[in-house]
Parts: structure tokens; C-alpha cells; sequence
């Protein structure tokens, strides 16, 4: 009977051990994902528009697709404040700017009066909505 005690014991505190190994591998997860949440829109208030892509379309985005394109920059390429000789946009217009899709941009562009025109406007000239005529 000793040797099964024994060996119950054993099963026992080895399947203890697995389970705190697995408590400390979701502590390490959770908190992983806290920072990651957090690091997310990191907390400085102004952001480059390298900053901003980085942060809307990902690392592997061409920068200079959106450099050329002002349609795909935060507020059209408006209400930016310069910085050390850089561009940078206000925390509050990029959480607005990060929302923002191909079919929003006319509108969007429309609050801060930046006009759709040339080739760029003709990317987008499916996504303005027509007034009806009376």
C-alpha cells in the first residue's frame, strides 16, 4: 500500500507542478496582452505620420504609398503641427483618423476641407455619395 501511496503522491505533485506552470504561463500571456493593449496607441500626444501608418496599416505598409497620397493621411494632410521640423498630428485626430476607411474618406476629407482632385480623387470618386436632385 505504501508504494501506491507513493505513487499517487508522486502523480499528484507532478500534475500540481504542471498546473502552476501552466498559471504562470497565462500570468505572462495576460500580461503580455495588458501592455501589448496599452503599447498599442502608445500614450505620447503627438504622432509623425511614419507613427501614424505604422500604427493604422502596420509594419509592412509602404510608407511612401500613403506619403503620396494625402487622402490616406490623418485630416487630409491638414491640422498638423510642426515638431522639430516634423509634421505631427494630435492624439485625439489620429483615434478619429485610425477609424476611418476607403468608403469614409470623401466625408473625412470634407471635414477639414481638403477637396478630392486629380488622380487621387478619381480613386475615391466611387465612394462620394451623390446628393439627389429635386
Amino acid at each position: 500500500m505504501n508504494d501506491v501511496t507513493n505513487i499517487n503522491e508522486a502523480f499528484l505533485i507532478s500534475r500540481i507542478n504542471e498546473v502552476e506552470a501552466l498559471i504562470l504561463q497565462l500570468r505572462r500571456e495576460v500580461r503580455e496582452i495588458k501592455s501589448s493593449d496599452t503599447d498599442s496607441l502608445p500614450q505620447q500626444q503627438y504622432f509623425t505620420l511614419k507613427d501614424a501608418i505604422l500604427l493604422k496599416y502596420g509594419k509592412n505598409y509602404p510608407y511612401t504609398t500613403a506619403s503620396t497620397n494625402y487622402a490616406l493621411m490623418p485630416c487630409g494632410n491638414t491640422n498638423f503641427k510642426i515638431f522639430s521640423g516634423k509634421k505631427m498630428w494630435p492624439r485625439e485626430e489620429i483615434l478619429e483618423w485610425l477609424k476611418i476607411s476607403d468608403s469614409d474618406i470623401p466625408e473625412y476629407l470634407m471635414r477639414y476641407n481638403v477637396p478630392l482632385t486629380g488622380r487621387i480623387g478619381a480613386k475615391y470618386k466611387k465612394y462620394i455619395k451623390k446628393e439627389d436632385s429635386v
